[in-house]
């Protein structure tokens, strides 16, 4: 048992005697080297150096870490001073850098240092959105980001003035920045334009920016219309034009903004025309029917604004028809039909020649005149019956012939 106990204190003394070297030995090592380098904050994109006094020439490492990243120096070792410089490109962003020299994988001394901005200034400005409606709360917003050369934000607090323009009003101000920025919002006016902004910062001017303030949603307008006579010929064209359309500020609505005119018909027909505004005004024309109508006009900007109601109507023209039969009765000459001043009617205007057998309308055809004169044929294949008359219409004017009588082919 004694000896057991022996063994024992004599595995204790040596333990206690190792680990004193050891502890004598790392004092001993962490005696060996001094931080010379008295200066803890360093402007960005300068020569960044730490130097130690190192006893008997011993060699160390430096492990430099700071949010751009984390590197491990060797020494430059000259008599009994080791340097280590910082890598031009990691000395060039601002921020805390933390290091640990460091010798065989042991820690001999730790220590944080500075960078700060370098002492000129740069801008970054964004303004958007870059249009917006006039009024209503709309606004852009400027925002500016005062750096250094090396792109390192500057500190809070750091005065940015932000500068913007509308017709005769122009306002500034002041702004500190917070979180490496300053913002401003920029509320449109209700005057439609371009709001001219820029930022100016420790004596760095940007150039300008512009925002359009374009008009909010047009509101109800009115049409009207103007043609050169009221006679229904088919030929004519009756415009039809709105006002200025405007927003609700009295802004007038850019150009190119679509316009739909409908037009109702006496039997409930819809026609539809188109108009696309310049300078406010959108025009669109109808071709005038060539019979008596009236017609009924409303104008819509879609899902936005629409306009007054108004009412065209148009008079009829009855002129007197005259027609030939050919000597086989197959071809029927009608003309020449005459307009509303005994004119030659336009060319293009309808005639109408419906086919009778026996008191049944047998067919209807239409032609379109050329010179005044529209000209029907009735070929034997088709119309095979003993005799046929005729009624022709043009305009509002309606005759009816006689009855024609055929060698029947039966």
């Amino acid at each position: 048992m004694k000896k057991k106990q022996r063994i024992v204190f004599v595995l204790v003394s040596c333990s206690v005697l190792l680990f004193s070297f050891i502890a004598v030995n790392r004092e001993k090592q962490n005696t060996d080297f001094s931080l010379l380098t008295t200066q803890n904050v360093f402007e960005a994109g300068s020569a960044i150096q730490l130097s130690f006094l190192a006893k008997n020439n011993t060699t160390a490492s430096l492990w430099v870490q700071s949010s751009y990243g984390s590197i491990v120096l060797d020494a430059n070792v000259k008599n009994d001073t080791i340097t280590f410089a910082l890598p031009h490109f990691y000395a060039k962003k601002a921020g805390k850098i933390s290091w640990v020299l460091t010798n065989d994988a042991t820690t001999i001394q730790k220590g944080t240092f500075e960078i700060i901005p370098k002492d000129d200034i740069r801008l970054e400005n964004y303004l958007g959105p870059r249009s917006m409606p006039a009024g209503d709360g709309h606004y852009t917003m400027m925002v500016t980001i005062p750096t250094d050369l090396y792109d390192n934000p500057k500190p809070d607090g750091t005065p940015a003035t932000i500068k913007w323009q509308f017709l005769d009003d122009i306002r500034t101000e002041t702004l500190p920045t917070k979180d490496f920025i300053s913002w401003k919002r920029i509320y449109s006016p209700e005057k439609a334009g371009k709001v001219l902004t820029s930022v100016a910062c420790l004596g760095m001017e940007t150039k300008e920016t512009e925002t359009d303030v374009y008009p909010t949603i047009p509101v109800n307008f009115k049409i009207d219309y103007s043609r050169n006579h009221a006679f229904a010929d088919g030929n004519q064209t009756t415009t039809l034009t709105s006002s200025i359309i405007k927003d609700k500020f009295g802004n007038t609505v850019g150009d190119g903004t679509a316009v739909t005119y409908v037009v109702t018909t006496s039997k409930n027909t819809i026609l539809k025309t188109f108009g696309s505004t310049v300078g406010g005004i959108a025009m669109a024309e109808i071709l005038s029917p060539e019979l008596a109508e009236t017609y009924t006009v409303k104008a819509y900007i879609n899902g936005m604004a629409e306009s007054n109601t108004i009412n065209i109507s148009y008079k009829a023209i009855q002129p007197v028809i005259e027609y030939e039969f050919s000597e086989d009765k197959r071809t029927i000459t009608v003309g020449t039909i005459k307009s509303f001043m005994n004119q030659i009617a336009p060319d293009g205007t309808t005639v109408t020649l419906q086919v009778y057998h026996d008191d049944k309308l047998v067919d209807t055809l239409s032609e379109y005149t050329r010179k005044g004169v529209a000209t029907f044929k009735l070929s034997e294949e088709e119309y095979k019956a003993a005799a046929y008359y005729f009624t022709i219409t043009a305009y509002e004017s309606t005759i009816t012939t006689e009855k024609i009588h055929y060698a029947s082919k039966q």
